[in-house]
């Protein structure tokens, strides 16, 4: 498998808040090995990882701003005007520093971005070809509905990728190359529920736990039916289960879990 991957492949890195640190993992991994790939995709924290390795930034680098995504209190701002939780301020101003002026174009590995008109519901994604920042486009793919408010862009709303497709692997460039997918939101990341075990039910905040059950289901479910359309896919799924999508503050061993699944893929 190594030695095909070195003639070209896609890679598709998927949504899921803080468990994207785990796509730092395999980054690290990837370029251990000295593989690099013919474009990278993104849709929400997928997106924010393809994108700083796309336009070239080193992982200390990353990290640097990693940590600045940890501590939660940093750039999450209760939002008082807009139609969402938090304010984008201080969030937009980490993508800022992390992107610069860089253009869609502007980058070293070409670079796709997964977001949703929130308009019309169809899928957007930012490429080469759209005079578009790549921190706006950043933006819009983060967008979770409720939490975030929508981007204006252009002239259209965006929100969240995750909509339409949360592991973009449908929208590579030539479905001929090999495709690696990193799916954050597997069934990986999610604690077993077994028959009769009513605990998960009875819990303090087990309705917040429902509730992330159900979007992570739904997800899961979407990323299966894109996945069906192919069959050259190598699927890594980092073992998540113990973490949380807001977890942000753990991202060290989020970030190890990612590398020991590349590991584990392709030894």
């Amino acid at each position: 498998m190594r030695q095909r991957l070195k003639s070209g492949f896609s890679l598709v890195f998927s949504g899921g808040g803080a468990l994207g640190y785990a796509h730092i993992g395999v980054l690290r991994y990837l370029r251990e090995q000295g593989l690099t790939p013919t474009e990278i995709l993104g849709t929400s924290m997928g997106a924010v990882v393809a994108a700083a390795w796309a336009v070239g930034l080193s992982e200390a680098a990353l990290l640097g701003y990693i940590e600045r995504f940890a501590a939660v209190t940093h750039w999450a701002r209760p939002s008082l005007k807009r139609p969402a939780l938090l304010d984008t301020a201080k969030l937009a101003a980490i993508f800022a520093g992390l992107f610069g002026d860089r253009q869609m174009a502007d980058v070293r590995i070409p670079l796709k971005i997964v977001a949703t008109d929130f308009g019309d519901g169809s899928i957007r994604v930012f490429g080469a070809g759209d005079p578009v920042l790549i921190r706006d486009a950043v933006r819009c793919s983060i967008s979770i509905p409720v939490i975030f408010p929508p981007v204006e862009l252009m002239g259209r709303f965006y929100v969240d990728g995750y909509i339409n497709a949360n592991l973009p692997v449908a929208q590579v460039s030539d479905a001929r190359l090999p495709i690696v997918a990193v799916d954050v939101m597997s069934e990986r990341a999610l604690p077993p529920l077994r028959p009769g075990d009513y605990s998960f039910f009875e819990r303090p905040g087990a309705i917040i736990d429902v509730y992330e059950r159900s979007f992570y289901l739904l997800v899961q479910n979407q990323s299966s039916e894109a996945l069906k359309k192919f069959s050259d896919v190598v699927l890594i799924k980092p073992r998540l289960a113990g973490y949380k999508s807001f977890h942000f503050q753990k991202f060290k061993p989020i970030i190890a879990a990612g590398y020991r699944e590349a590991v584990s893929v392709f030894s």
